[in-house]
């Protein structure tokens, strides 16, 4: 799995505004991924402008995942969220209804590629 170059090139370009806006990391972009293969690839397209949180933290299934409240918080205040689908983490598809609208959604499930 990979991020697509249009996702790719907004987080990055996201992390540049971040960065050129003064101390990168009192200023990185606050990115959320659902999973843990998602936050590898996001932390490594972050590279020094800061560090992804990582929203299931846990080894269970993402099918059968609960949101808790720290995660429901962590969405709430994200600048970018990444996420693959429903069909996979069914428990994200209403969390993420009622995220600002100031937070940018990336869905990796139907860019080419993954």
């Amino acid at each position: 799995m990979k991020l697509t170059a249009r996702s790719a090139a907004a987080l990055g370009i996201l992390c540049f505004a971040w960065a050129s806006a003064g101390n990168a990391a009192e200023n990185a972009p606050r990115v959320v991924a659902s999973i843990k293969p998602i936050h590898s690839l996001v932390s490594a397209i972050m590279n020094d402008i800061g560090t992804p949180h990582l929203l299931m933290s846990s080894a269970g299934s993402p099918h059968t995942y609960q949101l808790k409240p720290s995660g429901a918080r962590l969405l709430a205040n994200a600048d970018i969220i990444f996420w693959m689908a429903p069909t996979l983490e069914s428990f994200l598809e209403k969390a993420l209804k009622s995220v600002p609208q100031k937070a940018r959604v990336v869905s990796l499930h139907d860019a080419p590629g993954v």
